[in-house]
């Protein structure tokens, strides 16, 4: 079973590409799809999507696995309001492919 696993953001968002026995599996790849803070926010989680619809046509995954984004508190509700629309994204994404 080939895997694409993701850690979402919007400026730094992590993947790797697994295979074989989940127990211990292969690395296949791995990397980080960096966006520049002088591109908007949104046109960073398009450039996001646009990387990972490359990674899936590329690799073929069998399964994706995307990290859920965690709890806020009052002090970091914006910054996880945007984890969590990088989230959302990477789901979608991953969802558009069978």
């Amino acid at each position: 079973m080939r895997v694409l696993a993701i850690d979402p953001a919007v400026r730094n968002t992590g993947y790797a590409i697994l295979e074989g026995d989940p127990r211990k599996p292969t690395v296949l790849g791995y990397d980080v799809i960096s966006i520049p803070a002088t591109i908007p926010q949104s046109a960073a989680l398009s450039a996001i999507r646009t990387h990972l619809v490359h990674l899936i046509g590329q690799h073929q995954p069998d399964e994706v696995a995307v990290e859920a984004a965690v709890g806020s508190t009052w002090w970091n509700a914006r910054s996880s309001t945007w984890k969590n629309r990088a989230y959302a994204g990477c789901v979608a994404d991953a969802a558009a492919f069978p």
